[in-house]
C-alpha cells in the first residue's frame, strides 16, 4: 500500500507467555537503538552478575550471550525481527500499518495505538 507507515511491534515473553506489547513508529528507533532498547528490557530479568557477564566483550572471562541481539533478516516468508534474551525475551518486528490494522490494531488520531490487548501509548 502506497504511503503505508512502518512500525516496530515490541513484544516481551516469559517463556511462551506474552508479558509486554507496544507498537511504535520505526522512525522513533533505528535498528541500533532498537537493539539497545531490547537489551535494556531483557536485562530486567537478569541478576547483576548475569548482566556483567553478558556485557563482557568477546564473552571471555565467563561471559555469556544473554543480551546478544539475534537478527532475523526477513525475506520472502519471514518478517524482519530482532530478539534479545532467554528464557525471558523481547522481540521487535517490523510491520506495516495496514498489516497491524488487519490484525485488529486501531490507530487513533492522537497517536495512540490500541491493540487487541489494550491501549498502548506512543
Amino acid at each position: 500500500m502506497k504511503g503505508d507507515r512502518r512500525y516496530w511491534k515490541i513484544e516481551g515473553y516469559d517463556s511462551t507467555e506474552l508479558i509486554f506489547e507496544r507498537v511504535i513508529p520505526v522512525y522513533w528507533a533505528s535498528e541500533k537503538c532498537m537493539m539497545d532498547l531490547l537489551c535494556r528490557l531483557a536485562s530486567k530479568h537478569l541478576s547483576e552478575n548475569e548482566i556483567i557477564e553478558a556485557s563482557l566483550n568477546g564473552h571471555h572471562l565467563g561471559g555469556n550471550a544473554l543480551l546478544e541481539p539475534q537478527v532475523s533478516p526477513g525475506g520472502a516468508s519471514r518478517r524482519y525481527s530482532i530478539s534479545v534474551g532467554h528464557p525471558n525475551y523481547y522481540i521487535a518486528s517490523a510491520w506495516l500499518k495496514s498489516e497491524l490494522v488487519a490484525k485488529g490494531y486501531v490507530f487513533s488520531k492522537n497517536g495512540q495505538v490500541i491493540c487487541p490487548g489494550g491501549v498502548l501509548k506512543p
